[in-house]
């Protein structure tokens, strides 16, 4: 079962690397940082204007988690450093 779940990681994976090498030389002409083209709900908007507000708002939901979860280990690591942290 576990050969299965890496299987299908690695196909999906394989799929969505389209240009990555390239990317981290700044050569590439696949595709832009962060372009999976994975959007099954459909929920970015179509217009650009639309589409660049929610680039920006999912950017600061990400900074946000990356704060989230570093105050969450400064709280294991030094206990009683974050007031209020639920997570010992």
């Amino acid at each position: 079962a576990l050969g299965q779940i890496f299987a299908g990681i690695g196909i999906i994976e394989g799929y969505t690397s389209k240009g990555v090498f390239d990317m981290w030389f700044g050569k590439t002409t696949v595709r832009a940082p962060g372009k999976l083209g994975f959007d099954p709900l459909g929920l970015m908007p179509k217009d650009k204007e639309g589409a660049a507000k929610m680039e920006l708002s999912e950017l600061k939901n990400g900074r946000m988690a990356m704060i989230a979860v570093a105050g969450i280990a400064c709280n294991h690591y030094i206990p009683g450093s974050v007031p209020g942290c639920p997570f010992p």
